[in-house]
């Protein structure tokens, strides 16, 4: 008689290790020991969910998901997610750079940035949500107070002032009012 841990494919059984990391955090009994066997998983499946469900808990722990009760730990999500933006599979960078713009901080611009500049011309989606994640960090207030800090590369400025003409703040306008007249 076949177990009901018995599944036919790989694919089925990471796929219910994915749904089984997503009920148990449902169930708020997704704790680190599962989210650390979910790191160096094979599996770029689960390494993938396991920065979707970082991005989840870390959105409930700042209260922004509606009728979400916050993780009692949720732990130093930050540096998960900076690993997972060198993983081989394309998949999980995206996820990765996805919670980060989940988890806006200055201190994300500089590997989201080298991120961006070594994603392949044809991977149209993972430049998107690195753009997006980025824009998501020079939304937040002093983001680019920390930038006009800096000398940035010409190459560096121009990717910022790309994403300054998405903003609809007046940091943006004055970086790129800055950008444009240099």
């Amino acid at each position: 008689a076949r177990g009901i841990f018995d599944f036919p494919t790989l694919m089925a059984k990471n796929l219910a290790r994915v749904h089984a990391l997503w009920a148990l955090l449902n169930l708020r009994q997704l704790d680190d020991l599962e989210m650390n066997t979910a790191i160096d998983d094979p599996s770029s499946l689960r390494r993938g969910h396991l920065m979707r469900l970082t991005a989840e808990i870390s959105l409930q722990a700042a209260g922004k998901v509606v009728g979400a009760k916050p993780p009692h730990n949720p732990g130093n999500f930050r540096a998960l997610m900076l690993m997972h933006m060198d993983d081989p599979s394309a998949h999980v960078q995206r996820a990765a750079a996805d919670a980060l713009a989940a988890n806006p901080h200055p201190d994300n611009l500089p590997p989201l940035l080298a991120l961006q500049k070594r994603v392949p011309v044809e991977d149209t989606h993972l430049t998107h949500v690195v753009r997006m994640a980025l824009r998501e960090q020079l939304r937040q207030p002093g983001a680019f107070a920390k930038l006009s800090g800096e000398t940035l590369p010409p190459a560096d400025a121009r990717a910022f002032a790309a994403i300054a003409t998405s903003l609809t703040n007046a940091e943006a306008a004055t970086f790129l009012l800055r950008h444009l007249s240099s």
